[in-house]
């Protein structure tokens, strides 16, 4: 009996083949253990299962295939091999394709723009003050951005998209 090959159930000792997304877990397992989230194996006669890279995630138990690897989304990310799920970014940061990637802890945002929880308390990435408004670094709320010198918030403003309008005083 070989690596990746198991017992048959019944009858006669025969070897089997342990199928892509399963590994054996011992020489002469009765049984073929399907992979935990986080990891693949496309080979039958597999010992051990591939941990999904860094920067991405699977839920999916048994897969057969590296493509249920999933990239971390902006907002997000993983360090370890094999993660069954990305971590979200604090409140304030988020990752950037520009100066980080999914493989590192998020970054502050920078002045003029904020990174707010959403409905689902997924983060999403920084988003840009309105227009005539600006922001601290690490800023986590639209509220945190105010009016520039010059400026004022408006009192007909129905959204913070439109806040600032020029003093006229």
């Amino acid at each position: 009996l070989g690596p990746g090959r198991t017992v048959a159930p019944s009858g006669p000792a025969v070897c089997g083949d342990c199928p892509a997304g399963r590994y054996f877990t011992a020489v002469g397992a009765p049984s073929c253990t399907p992979c935990p989230a986080g990891s693949f194996v496309a080979a039958v006669w597999a010992s051990v299962c591939v941990p999904c890279p860094k920067g991405s995630y699977s839920t999916a138990v048994g897969a057969a295939n590296s493509t249920t690897c999933t990239f971390c989304p902006a907002g997000k990310y993983s360090t370890v091999k094999g993660s069954q799920k990305c971590t979200p970014c604090l409140a304030g940061s988020s990752w950037s394709a520009v100066v980080g990637s999914s493989t590192s802890p998020c970054l502050p945002c920078p002045a003029g723009t904020y990174a707010v929880v959403s409905q689902e308390d997924e983060l999403g990435t920084c988003t840009a003050c309105p227009e005539f408004s600006s922001s601290l670094a690490s800023s986590d709320d639209a509220a945190d951005c105010e009016c520039n010198p010059g400026y004022v918030d408006s009192e007909n403003a129905s959204s913070i998209e439109n806040a600032c309008v020029a003093n006229e005083t």
